[in-house]
């Protein structure tokens, strides 16, 4: 998920719900943000960089894996500018990635691509990831009040098309009162948690994340022991679950 600005409880919160990639912003001009950063760098979380370092000492003790490109690149200057960023991400030895709304986007990009997040509307029809294509990933917004869709989008429908991960947009961004989701123009904040101070209030957003977390953990233990079961009834699992795959792939 995307962390817009973030502390050490941010970090706790997040492993405890499952979520094991972030992407943040790894700014150390504050006391906070330095505190904030080492307790990234001690997490575990995978880190993708919200832009590119000049070198991997410019954010240390944090190492990232990833560096982020232009954000829903559309027009061809959006794409040269996105390229650009790959080709000095790779030189100081980091992987790539961005948010991308247009199948031709992933086209384009694929050379210097290492994952695609995709947005949710790029799913349907999707077919089998080319041998050696960026890994794939998916993201939606936080603007409605669905826990059920974020569980299943997060979980079983992820699953169902074989994503390598997902990325919900955002776990926590704030435009005014954070208590009031109607004082901007637009729609509501893309929001998981309220800030409270240092603390943070969960939402039934994050709840959903969980379960669907959970959801996509136990069909893959399930579809692991379903391949060693033989004889009719480690048939009729497969069967079962093949089934259950092609049920939920469809784009919700």
């Amino acid at each position: 998920t995307y962390l817009q600005s973030f502390s050490a409880h941010d970090v706790e919160m997040l492993k405890a719900a499952g979520f094991t990639d972030v992407v943040a912003s790894l700014d150390r001009t504050t006391e906070a943000a330095r505190n904030a950063s080492t307790a990234l760098a001690a997490s575990g979380l995978r880190v993708t960089a919200t832009s590119v370092p000049g070198s991997l000492s410019d954010v240390a003790p944090v190492r990232p894996t990833h560096a982020y490109g232009v954000d829903e690149p559309f027009t061809a200057s959006e794409h040269a500018a996105c390229r650009e960023l790959f080709q000095r991400a790779h030189a100081i030895g980091l992987r790539t990635t961005t948010a991308l709304t247009r199948r031709e986007s992933v086209e384009m990009l694929a050379p210097l691509l290492d994952r695609a997040i995709l947005n949710v509307s790029l799913l349907s029809g999707l077919g089998p990831r080319p041998a050696g294509g960026p890994e794939r990933w998916c993201y939606w917004q936080l603007l409605r009040e669905d826990p059920a869709r974020h569980r299943l989008l997060a979980g079983l429908h992820a699953w169902a098309l074989d994503l390598d991960g997902v990325m919900p947009y955002a776990w926590s961004t704030q435009v005014g009162d954070a208590w009031n989701d109607w004082d901007a123009e637009g729609l509501r904040e893309h929001t998981a948690v309220y800030v409270v101070g240092e603390g943070r209030v969960e939402t039934i957003e994050l709840l959903g994340f969980e379960m669907g977390i959970g959801d996509a953990s136990a069909v893959a233990a399930l579809e692991t022991q379903a391949a060693r079961v033989t004889g009719t009834s480690g048939a009729e699992a497969r069967a079962l679950l093949d089934r259950v795959r092609r049920e939920l792939s469809t784009p919700y």
